[in-house]
């Protein structure tokens, strides 16, 4: 096996690096550093398999291709205390609210287990998380409160700041770093950096004013919402924004029919509406 020692290549004309063709072994007792720089950096036009690190989202990235576009590499870890879990937060049943915080071991079968409480009886409010943390914000009576968990342990939630204004059945969502609350308040859009502690941001507005009782998924760079009630009639509209970014929201296009209350999920690549049947957008571009 050859070995070349260098401290920098360059080809003869241009900034880029020369071609090594087969295969190379790269080996050090030091470290490689990729090159860097935000979401609005990213390099144009660039090759398949092209990788960085995007400094907004704080996760390696590399380019799937022109109609895939980047997908961010996370290192998620899948057993907390045993396995993955799912949590419910409040809720309302006649005549009552509820402050019950339970959950789920995803990869098993079985039934719900106490978690703890949140800081009030509370329905109608809605979620975000990390993979570590869950947010719960808003609720009946409308307020202003986020509240936290920690998946890995058990207990009650605890203040984790305050959004900037009060929210009743609003809409959640989140990648890795950013959680997305949209406010049953006009228009208004917060986001909430999850590692961290404090009060919700403004990150613009939605392209619909008033809007209740919507879903929400999203990808590693982007954040879709609609399908909600807006009096006198539901609309079909679905709008998104770009999460590690701030600004207004952008039309994604429509449901196939108007429809508040439904659920949203998705992975990296498509999401889906529960509504009356199954509804699969295919979320592109930047991904």
């Amino acid at each position: 096996m050859s070995e070349l020692n260098a401290s920098n290549l360059r080809k003869e004309h241009g900034n880029e690096g020369p071609d090594l063709v087969g295969t190379t072994e790269l080996t050090s007792p030091y470290y490689m550093v990729p090159p860097s720089g935000s979401t609005s950096e990213r390099p144009q036009n660039p090759q398949k398999g092209t990788l960085r690190f995007n400094t907004d989202i704080g996760s390696l990235e590399y380019f799937k291709g022109d109609t895939l576009g980047w997908e961010s590499i996370s290192r998620i870890t899948p057993n907390l205390n045993g396995g993955a879990r799912g949590v419910f937060m409040g809720g309302f049943g006649e005549p009552a609210s509820y402050d019950i915080i339970e959950y789920v071991t995803i990869p098993t079968l079985g039934n719900v287990i106490d978690f703890g409480n949140l800081l009030a009886a509370e329905g109608e409010g809605n979620a975000f998380s990390s993979s570590t943390r869950g947010f719960y914000f808003g609720g009946d009576p409308a307020d202003n409160e986020i509240e936290r968990i920690t998946f890995a342990s058990t207990g009650n939630a605890v203040d984790a700041g305050d959004l900037t204004a009060t929210s009743k059945t609003g809409t959640g969502l989140a990648n890795a770093t950013r959680g997305i609350a949209y406010l049953n308040n006009g228009d208004t859009i917060n986001y909430y950096t999850m590692a961290s502690s404090g009060n919700a941001v403004d990150f613009g507005n939605a392209s619909f004013s008033g809007g209740a009782n919507g879903m929400g998924y999203a990808s590693s760079t982007r954040g879709v919402y609609g399908g909600v009630w807006v009096s006198p009639a539901s609309l079909n509209t679905l709008d998104y924004i770009t999460i590690a970014t701030t600004g207004n929201a952008s039309d994604f296009g429509d449901l196939t029919v108007a429809q508040f209350g439904a659920s949203g999920a998705s992975n990296e690549l498509v999401g889906c509406v529960w509504v009356d049947t199954c509804i699969l957008h295919l979320m592109h571009l930047q991904m």
